[in-house]
């Protein structure tokens, strides 16, 4: 009897030891959007590259099919999610290129759950490994946001870029605090927000915010041109206004305008 007893209980204990802790990973689980930060010597950063932009990485999901978006700078990465499992604290994700069968697997894992940031880790067929960490998309805004000057890539010819020109425009109307402007500056402010279309990091979508807020020289329509500007990039924008309704500057206020607007204009965003 002691001897089945012993054996019942070595089968028991080879059965549940040898297995994996290895599980299934539901991806839909995992935020969808990140942003990639920067490490400096002051801390994590989103240091948006000029010409490029900064990496950012998507989730994609149709029906029950994952896949992966590397994207944002000036190459896109798509791939084709095969299996995705969990292992202790890290999330292995076998896949592969998107119309090829040339695999490539990635890894995930939280670095500070509680703030948003993730470590995503992959290695290319070259051998090459890129390990990050990121930002989920809601969070971006609470990271400082470096941009790399402009002229560093194209010189004078950042004077033709649309959001250069508002910048500078805006700039020397906050600075020598003008209750109007010249009309060859409203002419090229008015040009600049009806060429400007893809806002490319959320520097450029709080310049827009702020020109919509304080862009106010006599008979320009300054409200409408930003507004259009904001709703073709919607999500942005939306996180770009709550996140500013929560951190107001030393001078603003919900009692008063144009900071209280910023309400109405986020219930716009949101239903529109």
């Amino acid at each position: 009897m002691k001897g089945t007893v012993a054996l019942i209980l070595l089968i028991f204990s080879i059965s549940v030891f040898g297995q994996s802790n290895e599980k299934y990973f539901d991806l839909s689980t995992l935020p969808s959007d990140w942003v990639k930060l920067t490490e400096t010597d002051s801390g994590l950063v989103i240091y948006n590259i000029c010409g490029a932009g900064n990496r950012l990485l998507t989730i994609l999901q149709e029906d029950d099919k994952f896949g992966i978006l590397l994207h944002g700078l000036q190459e896109d990465y798509s791939y084709e999610v095969l299996e995705a499992h969990q292992v202790n604290e890290i999330v292995e994700i076998k896949a592969k290129w998107k119309d090829s069968e040339q695999l490539q697997n990635f890894k995930f894992s939280w670095f500070d759950r509680e703030n948003g940031i993730g470590v995503w880790e992959t290695t290319y067929f070259s051998g090459r490994i890129d390990k990050y960490k990121f930002s989920t998309f809601e969070r971006q805004f609470y990271f400082p946001i470096v941009d790399q000057p402009c002229s560093d890539c194209w010189g004078d010819e950042c004077d033709y870029f649309p959001i250069e020109k508002i910048k500078r425009i805006f700039a020397d109307y906050v600075k020598f605090n003008e209750s109007t402007d010249s009309p060859e500056d409203k002419d090229e402010m008015e040009k600049s927000l009806n060429r400007l279309r893809k806002l490319q990091n959320p520097n450029d979508t709080k310049l827009v915010l702020n020109v919509w807020l304080y862009y106010d020289p006599t008979d320009f329509p300054v409200r409408q041109l930003a507004y259009r500007v904001l709703k073709e990039n919607k999500e942005r924008s939306i996180l770009a206004v709550k996140h500013r309704l929560v951190n107001p500057r030393k001078s603003e206020s919900l009692e008063s305008a144009p900071f209280s607007d910023l309400t109405g204009l986020l219930n716009n965003l949101e239903n529109e």
